[in-house]
This record gives structure tokens, C-alpha cells and sequence, in this order.
């Protein structure tokens, strides 16, 4: 997977966050990749309580079937991946960027 963790970068991990608010909805995503795996946590809005989330291991499945979110097994590196993306991302904008257009 081509992503900007390749070698040579100089990058450990890539985060992205996405927000949507719109007619009374409101969904966040934060997510990052690090050593193969992707996690998403789905902070709580209107549609998630803040306990749901992804957990891809992307060398095994890399088209993103099998989610162990919710596998025992896979708690610990979850949690780690999930401080490790709190830990890193930046602060927010203050004040919040305006609508410009519903997507």
C-alpha cells in the first residue's frame, strides 16, 4: 500500500480526521495508520456513542474485510493505535472553519 509512511518519508504514521455536521447530523472519524494497521475511532456525535471504530490489519487484509474492532485479541494494539493518534493530532481550529458547501 502506497502510503506516506514509505521508506525514506521520514513518517511513522499518517492521520486524517473528517467531520460532518449537516441537518442535524454530526459524524467524526479520526483516524491513523501506523506499522500496517488502520484504526478509526468514531467519536461520539449523532449517529455514534463514541465506542464504535475500525481496525484493519492491512498487510493480511488489505481490502479492508475483516474489522477486529470489537476482537479481544486485537484490544491492546487498538487502544495503543487510538493513544498514539490522540497523542499526534493537531489542535483544532478556533474558531471552526465556516461552511462553504454541503458535500
Amino acid at each position: 500500500m502506497a502510503l506516506p509512511t514509505a521508506p525514506g518519508s521520514g513518517r511513522e504514521r499518517v492521520l486524517t480526521e473528517w467531520d460532518s455536521e449537516h441537518r442535524g447530523t454530526s459524524t467524526h472519524l479520526r483516524s491513523i495508520y501506523r506499522d500496517g494497521w488502520l484504526c478509526t475511532v468514531y467519536e461520539k456525535g449523532t449517529l455514534y456513542d463514541g465506542t464504535e471504530g475500525e481496525l484493519y490489519d492491512l498487510t493480511n487484509d488489505p481490502h479492508q474485510w475483516n474489522n477486529l474492532w470489537d476482537d479481544p485479541n486485537h484490544r491492546r494494539l487498538r487502544e495503543d493505535l487510538a493513544a498514539d493518534l490522540y497523542s499526534h493530532l493537531p489542535e483544532a481550529r478556533v474558531p471552526k472553519l465556516s461552511v462553504e458547501a454541503l458535500v
